[in-house]
């Protein structure tokens, strides 16, 4: 009677208390696991019998599932491959807003376009990768010596790529810069993340306090700012008295399931002249659109699709929430977007002819807005408008 033969493994060897990538790391589990894999995870010795181990040790490499079946096929003369990160992305470069991919519809053309285009060379040396796949004979002896092997003993695997994100808590988020006033006085940032922005604000009269669940984020946090709450928005604004000359909330609404509440407590802690800036992920980009027209929704790590979304959002939508819970919108509008290829363009250009959109809106994946508090005018006092 022959024996089945072992299956490949992937030892995850990545791991991550944040909720964001724990979840990441268990769909990368669930991939592998589909595709006939065992997946090890923690501190696994290497022995045992495999056909093919994969190690990953990069908890913001996103490998789409047609990755692990070509990695279980995988052959070389060479004793280990590794597997490169999306051509054109050196470095850390992650999920850019100029560059895409823009959904995992969209990635997985674009490397299908990569595959037919060019067949990848063997030599690695200094190509950035995202992991490295051994022979399980040989797979010990490899990671004495240190793991990932080294460039020089190893091959690209042929037309294969994954995707690594950058850690979007840790943004400067620049492109805010432009909507913060001129009004000095104790800021709060809600999911500061590691306080990258405020902390290229602070200046004498500006006080920062930063509201970061997140516990290993607001360690970073607490290097750059005056106080760091490590709690959630709720408790934070329901300790912090005010009056605050303006509230920061980048990236944070559509993490939120209420997220009415926390505009109606921070409208309450805010002075007369404070400001609420807010930017958020716009739902209604048209990459995501023609994805969703295709039935494809792919929660992703990072982006307008990110799996630790809970509220949808778009341009009229946060202005109709915003409203109810007590602001007046002083500036809402798109902030800079990447240039789509011709394709999305052209399509997107048609959907918005055909049902009469604002075009904006489908092109552009953030919005940012600038809110003030809308106060009760005194009975019987007349408007100047």
């Amino acid at each position: 009677m022959l024996s089945r033969p072992a299956p490949p493994r992937l030892w995850l060897r990545a791991d991550s208390q944040r909720p964001v990538l724990a979840a990441h790391l268990e769909q990368v589990a669930g991939r592998f696991g589909a595709a006939g894999w065992r997946v090890i995870r923690g501190p696994e010795p290497l022995a045992g019998e495999a056909t093919v181990l994969a190690v990953l040790d990069d908890p913001w490499c996103a490998p789409r599932p047609e990755l692990a079946l070509a990695l279980a096929a995988a052959r070389s003369s060479a004793p280990a491959w590794r597997v490169p990160r999306l051509g054109g992305l050196p470095g850390d470069t992650g999920w850019a807003v100029d560059r895409g991919p823009f959904t995992e519809l969209e990635d997985e053309r674009r490397a299908a376009r990569e595959a037919r285009r060019r067949h990848q060379a063997s030599g690695v040396a200094g190509a950035p990768v995202a992991f490295a796949v051994a022979p399980a004979e040989q797979a010990v002896e490899l990671a004495s010596r240190g793991w990932p092997p080294p460039p020089d003993s190893t091959a690209l695997v042929p037309t294969v790529r994954v995707y690594r994100y950058n850690d979007p808590a840790d943004h400067p988020r620049s492109e805010l810069d432009a909507y913060l006033p001129d009004r000095p006085g104790v800021w709060l940032e809600l999911g500061c993340g590691g306080g990258a922005f405020a902390a290229r604000h602070r200046a004498p009269g500006w006080h920062w306090i930063g509201v970061e669940p997140d516990r290993e984020m607001a360690q970073v946090a607490r290097r750059r700012l005056d106080l760091v709450l490590a709690i959630g928005a709720e408790a934070a604004l329901a300790a912090i008295r005010g009056p605050l000359a303006g509230v920061v909330m980048a990236d944070v609404l559509e993490h939120l399931e209420q997220p009415e509440r926390i505009l109606r407590l921070i409208s309450d802690r805010l002075a007369e002249d404070g400001r609420l800036i807010v930017a958020f992920p716009n739902s209604a980009w048209f990459p995501v659109l023609a994805a969703l027209g295709q039935g494809r929704w792919d929660p992703t790590l990072s982006g307008v699709q990110a799996r630790d979304h809970r509220t949808v959002l778009t341009p009229d939508s946060f202005a109709w929430r915003a409203s109810e819970a007590g602001f007046e919108v002083e500036r809402l509008e798109p902030l800079p977007a990447p240039v789509l290829p011709w394709r999305l363009r052209w399509r997107a250009s048609l959907l918005g002819r055909l049902a009469g959109l604002d075009r904006r809106i489908l092109a552009a994946p953030q919005w940012a807005a600038v809110l003030r508090p809308r106060r009760e005018r005194p009975e019987g006092s007349r408007s100047c408008a």
